[in-house]
């Protein structure tokens, strides 16, 4: 498949639970000394259509994204080295995560290098 952008694709991305859908990052190419940027597109690998994202933007400094579907395959987890967002994958809208503190510390700044991480919708 052909970008839908002029810079090709960054690195990353994930199949969906079931195998039908692919999500990928389209990219535009740098300018100057400003990083490129990328968005979120889905790839139907059935009938091979092509939806991207509005938002969000990743800010790529070295051409990489990545994605995880949630389990039911209703909502990726995207980003790159400038956060995450949480994204519907049939609206593709977009919502920023935010880490919270947890056991006396914010995530990033204890000594351990794994965490858990949850993701809770809330309904409104």
């Amino acid at each position: 498949m052909r970008s839908p952008l002029p810079g090709g694709f960054a690195v990353g991305g994930a199949f969906s639970p079931d195998g039908t859908r692919l999500a990928v990052f389209p990219q535009t190419p740098p300018r100057g000394m400003s990083p490129g940027s990328a968005r979120l597109a889905i790839v139907n690998l059935v009938t091979g259509a092509t939806r991207m994202a509005r938002s969000p933007r990743v800010s790529l400094g070295m051409d990489f994204a990545w994605a995880r579907w949630l389990p039911d395959g209703t909502h990726l987890i995207v980003g790159a080295g400038t956060g995450g967002y949480l994204v519907d994958s049939a609206t593709l809208s977009a919502r920023r995560l935010f880490l919270a503190r947890g056991h006396g510390h914010t995530i990033g700044t204890g000594k351990e290098i794994n965490f858990t991480a949850a993701v809770v919708l809330i309904r409104r």
